[in-house]
């Protein structure tokens, strides 16, 4: 393993680690009847953070440096969504009104 790949390994799993805690924390802060549907609506960032896992273990296990960059965009991504979503947790659950 070379360094580029050390490097976005470590990447990803920040990226991966930091969702999951920031989606939790955002989840705390919700009532407690809201929880169950608030992890129906975050479900597409948890599964897009399980793709990037699932990418870094390839690459890892294959020692491809592309699926690195896939599974490190990935979990950026993730990343960045958990943040938004932490933000404003309600925002979430909030229904959108039809025109």
């Amino acid at each position: 393993m070379n360094d580029l790949q050390l490097f976005l390994s470590v990447l990803t799993a920040l990226g991966l680690i930091s969702s999951v805690w920031m989606l939790r924390s955002a989840a705390r802060r919700l009532h407690y009847r809201d929880r169950s549907a608030y992890w129906v609506r975050v479900a597409p960032l948890l599964l897009c953070g399980v793709v990037a896992l699932v990418l870094l273990a390839l690459a890892l296990s294959h020692a491809g440096t592309t699926l690195l960059w896939s599974g490190a965009a990935l979990a950026a991504v993730t990343a960045a969504g958990s943040y938004w979503v932490e933000l404003n947790p309600q925002r979430v659950l909030a229904r959108r009104s039809r025109s």
